[in-house]
């Protein structure tokens, strides 16, 4: 009899670790998702500027572009 009793306060003991565990889980399975969310805004965030800064190079090297076409017109007209 005081076997049973002890071996069913063990297993209860057991099942109250076991249920914090499964807690503990949740709990980190939430603040991973959250997490993962803040992460994905970020990612989206360093994306868009650097689609934004891509243009922006290709704008500036147009005008390069453009500026070097005309000093080379300038030189050929000056010598």
């Amino acid at each position: 009899m005081e076997n049973e009793e002890t071996l069913a306060k063990r297993i209860e003991e057991l099942n109250q670790k076991l249920d914090e565990i499964i807690d503990e889980q949740k709990n980190i399975k939430k603040q991973i998702s959250k997490n993962n969310n803040v992460i994905m805004k970020r990612i989206n965030k360093l994306q868009e500027y650097n689609e934004i800064d891509d243009m922006r190079t290709i704008r500036l090297d147009e005008h390069i572009n453009k500026i070097a076409k005309v000093i080379l017109e300038i030189e050929k007209r000056l010598y």
